[in-house]
């Protein structure tokens, strides 16, 4: 029995091990571009366009009552706000506010986890839509 239970906890293991080889603490990385910018469409910032920065987004499954998931954005200044809100909708805290807060962002991702629209809080509390871009030479 003992050489059962043994022989089990080895192979799950090694099962777990190479599944997850590509993983780390934020999951899955699904999507990664060098150069994203972001175009903002609302009238309130007519049409003014981001400088570019590297962007990644991981996925990852989280367990629980339900089992629940989350998409991870890394652009800027933003970082995840650990939000699990599913695969076609990611949260993020962006730079820091006078009085402490910090700005937040609503990113939607396609079927392929690419971004393709965020609504963003500024520090007035002001929002503003922007579509998401690649920069590709």
């Amino acid at each position: 029995m003992k050489i059962l239970l043994a022989t089990s906890i080895l192979t799950f293991a090694l099962l777990s091990n190479s599944s997850f080889a590509n993983t780390n603490e934020d999951g899955v990385l699904k999507y990664a571009h060098s150069m994203v910018y972001l175009k903002c469409k609302s009238t309130s910032c007519s049409g003014i366009v981001t400088r570019w920065h590297s962007m990644k987004v991981y996925y990852k499954q989280l367990a629980g009552l339900p089992p629940h998931s989350e998409a991870r954005i890394y652009w800027n200044k933003n970082e995840p706000a650990d939000i699990s809100a599913g695969r076609y909708e990611a949260h993020t805290l962006g730079d820091y506010c006078p009085d402490g807060t910090r700005m937040t962002a609503t990113w939607f991702l396609g079927s392929n986890f690419k971004p393709t629209s965020a609504i963003a809080t500024d520090c007035s509390g002001q929002e503003h839509t922007y579509s998401v871009h690649e920069f590709n030479f």
